[in-house]
């Protein structure tokens, strides 16, 4: 069945609001930018309902529009149901647990997910040998962080009835996973945006300058991603705002790719203070 052209008007018209864009500038973009080159526009307005629906963002990688088994389908990422539960007003938070083998190797993971308006949780295990992706280096690269993906939105998807997109269990691995190199046939590691130095860092950087040409490998020590720094200043956050805004200047999802633990322990930081700050 064809959608009206009034339907279209409304729900991109609406989409676009939220995102301060003009209608034909938001359709051009996204065409331009995330959809798949075979995408149409009943593709794209279904992917606005589900968008404007949990108001996700598809620029902040929350939401995807890709061609998975011959069709186009929406895709909702990991951080997009990290926002939209920490967004849901009865959430209250989350705890993970691990099964493993003999050798140490990780089997299983179950997300226990916690509604103030309810007594006991929705546990929900996901087991790897039924997950893991063979054809998927983010599977051979982390299999527990992708494990505790998979159980902690299948457990976010039962505790808030969340539907209507693929999930982190369908046969889809987006850029933000797969290092970003959908479109780019050699990529390199982004560099991390500039922020501003600490006091010892500022005092150092006269010093640093002068050894700018002193060796290759100096200079990639000089680039290495401030983690703490992040931390501390994400700690030091007062509004959802400030906390969002930094978690985006440092750009840790692009730089930490190469560290699976310490992206780990940048975006648990960012849900842990999302939660604190109510957002």
């Amino acid at each position: 069945m064809t959608v009206q052209q009034g339907q279209h008007l409304s729900i991109i018209s609406t989409y676009a609001a939220t995102r301060h864009m003009e209608k034909e500038a938001l359709v051009a973009t996204l065409m331009k930018t995330i959809a798949p080159n075979d995408a149409t526009m009943e593709d794209l307005i279904g992917f606005l309902q589900i968008a404007h629906r949990f108001d996700l963002d598809p620029w902040a990688k929350e939401i995807f529009l890709i061609k998975n088994k011959g069709r186009v389908s929406t895709y909702v990422s990991v951080d997009g149901y990290a926002r939209i539960v920490n967004r849901e007003p009865q959430y209250d938070g989350c705890d993970f647990t691990y099964d493993q083998d003999d050798n140490g190797r990780i089997i299983a993971c179950t997300c226990s997910m916690y509604r103030k308006d309810r007594a006991r949780p929705t546990v929900v295990t996901e087991f790897y040998d039924e997950c893991a992706m063979p054809n998927s280096e983010a599977w051979k690269r982390s299999p527990g962080r992708m494990l505790r993906h998979r159980a902690f939105v299948q457990a976010a998807r039962l505790t808030f009835g969340i539907s209507g997109a693929l999930d982190e269990g369908s046969d889809f691995t987006p850029p933000t996973i797969e290092a970003g190199d959908i479109t780019t046939p050699e990529p390199q590691r982004p560099t991390p945006r500039r922020r501003p130095p600490s006091p010892g860092e500022a005092k150092q950087e006269p010093e640093a300058k002068a050894d700018e040409k002193a060796q290759p490998g100096e200079q990639q020590q000089e680039a290495q991603f401030d983690l703490q720094g992040l931390l501390d200043a994400m700690e030091a956050a007062k509004t959802t705002e400030e906390l969002r805004a930094i978690y985006n200047d440092y750009d840790a999802d692009s730089a930490l790719q190469e560290t699976p633990d310490d992206l780990d322990k940048a975006q648990n930081a960012f849900i842990k203070h999302s939660k604190r700050l109510g957002g």
